[in-house]
């Protein structure tokens, strides 16, 4: 059992880089999307890490899995020809706390859906699961911590 609230979020506008295939790979391309972020100076001192997961890794086979990473950015900011823009939209949103190990965060997952979903009552939207970082880049993976995002209908 994990903790959830269902919460209105307001949206934010993402600095996002692209990622394929396997999940537990995606960490370099956070990097990366982090340093380019700062260099441009988009990195402020509340900027938070994000990654939307667009696929179901027990659906569909880890080498076309996808998934954007990056962090919030001003709606306006100008990102330069690297970096792509992504907006999560508001709207009322069931979060999961999660805190582990990065490899064990699909059993928060794999529990939100068939545990708490059903027993809910609710719907999820028609938008991808997204995970909040609430730790930096240099984060050991056995010290993931993060806020995991089902948009509700």
């Amino acid at each position: 059992m994990y903790p959830i609230n269902i919460e209105f979020f307001s949206g934010t506008t993402l600095a996002v880089l692209p990622h394929q295939g396997c999940y537990q790979e995606i960490g370099p391309v956070f990097e990366r999307a982090m340093a380019l972020a700062t260099e441009r100076g988009l990195a402020g001192k509340n900027a938070l890490g994000y990654g939307v997961y667009f696929d179901d890794p027990e659906e569909v086979p880890v080498a076309e899995l996808r998934a954007v990473v990056g962090m919030s950015v001003a709606p306006g900011a100008d990102l330069g020809d690297a970096l792509q823009r992504f907006e999560i939209p508001a709207g009322q949103y069931a979060i999961l706390d999660y805190s582990g190990p990065a490899d064990e965060v699909i059993n928060a997952y794999q529990w939100l859906f068939a545990e708490w979903l059903p027993a809910s009552g609710r719907e999820p939207a028609d938008f991808p699961l997204f995970e909040q970082y609430l730790h930096d880049a240099g984060t050991p993976p056995e010290l993931l911590s993060a806020r995991i995002f089902m948009q509700l209908k």
